[in-house]
Formats: C-alpha cells, structure tokens, sequence
C-alpha cells in the first residue's frame, strides 16, 4: 500500500498512476489536516522557501548531536521531531526530481484574486435525489407539495392542504463559500451561512415545529403557540414561539452560541435549562455541556446575513474562521500567538479576500501573505 508521502510526491510531480488516485483522493476526504497539507505543498514558492532554509542546515553536526543525546530523547519528542523532518525529507526527494528535470518545463497558472461566497447550495430531497441550487429558477415536487426554487431563495408550498402521513426531511447544505436562503412550509425563514447544513421536514406534523442545524443560521421563526418551533444543535436545544435568533454551531469548535434578536427563547442542555431576552447570547462550551449568557450588541452576529463582515474587538482566530469559510481559503499560522489578537473591523461581504487582507495589515499587528487558497499569518 502507498504511503501518503509517496502520494504526495506522485500527485505533485503529475506521475500519480490513474489506479492510485482514487487512493489519493480517499486520503484527502479523510480529514481537513490533510487537505491542508496538500494545498500548502503545492504552492508555488512554499519548496523554494524551505529549500533554502535546508541548505543552511549543518545535517552531519545535526545528527552527531542527536546520537549524543539520544538517550536523553523520549519516544514522543522522537515523534515530535520526526513529524517535523518528514516534510524536509519529502521536499529533498522533490527537490532532487526537479534538478534533474531540466528538459521539461513548468507553467504555473497566474494568481487570480479571491472571489467572495456567493448564492449556492445542494438539497437533498427524501428520495435521496441531490439538486444544485444557485440563482436560476427551478420547481421540484416532494409529494403533495411544490418545493420552488427562485432568486437565490427556497420554498416550500403545500398544494393539497392535507399532511400526509409519512413524514418526509429534505437536507439543505451549503458549501464554503455559499449562502442560501429557506423558507420553511409554515412560513419560517432561514437564512443559512457558508459551511452549514439543516434538517427539516418537508411539512411540519405534531406538536412540535423541529429541525437540526450545523454550522450557522439566522431565524426568523413564523407564529404559532399551539405548535412551538424546536431547533436543535450538538448538545443545545432552542425552543421558541414567534423570534428571530442567530445559531452559531460548527462541528469542531469548542464554543457554540444562540443570539437573541428579538422575542424569547428557551435553551436546553443536559445540564441547563435557562430562558434567553433580546440583546442576549448564551455561549455553549462543548467540552464541559455547560454555558454562560451574556449581554450583547447582536449586529455583530447577524449582520452577515445583510452582506457585511462586522468585528468589534474579536480575536484573530475566530475572525479568520468566518473568513476562511465564506471566501474558502485554508489560514496558517507561523506563530499561534497572533490568534489571541483583537480586531475591530468592518467589510462589506462583496469584498475581495484582497481586499479585506489590505485592511488587516494596516493595523499593523500582522503580516499576512495570499497565495493561491492559503492565507499565511505571522506576526508583524
């Protein structure tokens, strides 16, 4: 069986055999560490930094220092270190193909500018059909209602006026770099940000109103006392009547929030039971199930949805989150200290990803480098 390194030299030298792609894109499916690796490595410059700092590399003196104090060396430092090298070593190998490639030549494609997200988004419907949503119009059917599609906005509309018995869930998904909006069969309005993804029914029955988000979600929940309207996240539950709150829940970070706009809502965890009044947020930490509430200026978390990008004394890290996911670039960090770095910002959505980068460095807290999808942050 290849290993990834082979892989990676095969697939960056343009020699992976067509047998071992599928072999080489299952790696990249595996987990976003990996995929990571692989944009950083075939960036143009990257090998040409790292050479560099190679060649003034004493590695005869290197090694004889190792072997003094390799009893000294615990397994996991060993680990440690050769994590480290393994880069250095595939970039030797790359490096030695290339010198003695000197009859081909290499065109690499110009640096175009980093578009913003735009209107886009998949739905799956109960029969397991996938469609591809954008701005152009389209009519699906699941059953006895008419799922429209129109300007960059969903909707679902009940023809026959009777619920089935069945209980039908469509899934809509939206990519990095996407935005949607949904309007649910009872008038409920979702507008559903980059990286996100909600469950519902396609008409609601019973008691209750349900349906599952990840990622983030605006609400604007449509009356109706007799059917209160439940959403539920990893390891939050919102009940709500007639509200308009902001979800914020991705897979992975260790903080999930509710935002109150306006109305009540009611939030449930295995620990907790509380009740959220406007201008509130309550900051779900993943790793101990319990949250705290706090008072806050909401335009800071809901101002997405109206096309603006607004930071107020937000650190780097969770900033480039948001960044990253709408214009769909991959963010490292030379040095993580500048991650707990306080900006307060304001871009307009239809920025460019230069644009906003621009605006960044001139505060002169970091230096920021673009190329291709990845965005390098050092200090300044």
């Amino acid at each position: 069986m290849d290993t990834p390194i082979e892989l990676l030299t095969q697939a960056l030298l343009g020699e992976l055999p067509e047998e071992r792609k599928r072999c080489f894109e299952a790696w990249l499916q595996e987990s976003e560490d990996h995929r990571l690796l692989w944009e950083r490595f075939r960036q143009q410059g990257y090998f040409e930094n790292t050479l560099s700092e190679l060649h003034a590399v004493d590695a005869e003196r290197a090694f004889r220092e190792f072997l003094r104090n390799r009893k000294r060396i615990r397994m996991r430092r060993i680990i440690k270190y050769a994590a480290v090298l393994l880069p250095f070593v595939f970039l030797l190998g790359w490096a030695a193909r290339q010198t003695f490639r000197t009859d081909e030549t290499v065109n690499l494609p110009a640096e175009e500018q980093i578009a913003h997200g735009k209107i886009k988004a998949q739905l799956f419907l109960s029969n397991g059909t996938k469609c591809d949503l954008g701005e152009n119009d389209c009519l699906l059917n699941e059953g006895q209602v008419n799922v429209v599609a129109s300007g960059g906005k969903l909707q679902y509309e009940n023809n026959a006026g009777e619920l089935e018995e069945e209980v039908k869930y469509n899934v809509l998904v939206v990519p990095r770099g996407g935005e949607y909006t949904l309007v649910l069969s009872d008038g409920t309005i979702v507008n559903l940000n980059s990286e996100s993804e909600l469950k519902y029914p396609v008409l609601f029955t019973g008691d209750t109103r349900t349906v599952w988000v990840s990622g983030e979600a605006y609400f604007e929940v449509a009356e109706d006392a007799a059917h209160p309207f439940m959403v539920e996240t990893a390891g939050v539950k919102i009940k709500v009547l007639g509200t308009g709150f902001n979800v914020m829940a991705y897979p992975g970070d260790a903080e999930s929030a509710v935002t109150l706009v306006h109305g009540k809502v009611g939030i449930q965890t295995d620990r907790q039971q509380l009740v959220l009044q406007p201008d509130e947020q309550y900051v779900y930490q993943s790793e101990t199930h319990r949250g705290t509430v706090r008072k806050v200026d909401v335009t800071q978390y809901i101002s997405w949805k109206e096309g603006i990008l607004n930071f107020d004394k937000m650190p780097l890290d969770e900033l480039a989150r948001k960044l990253s996911r709408w214009y769909d670039v991959h963010i490292f960090y030379l040095n993580p200290a500048v991650k707990k770095l306080h900006f307060t910002a304001w871009f307009r959505r239809n920025s460019s990803l230069e644009e906003v980068i621009d605006i960044l460095k001139k505060t002169q807290k970091i230096n920021v480098e673009l190329k291709g999808k990845t965005v390098t942050v050092r200090e300044f």
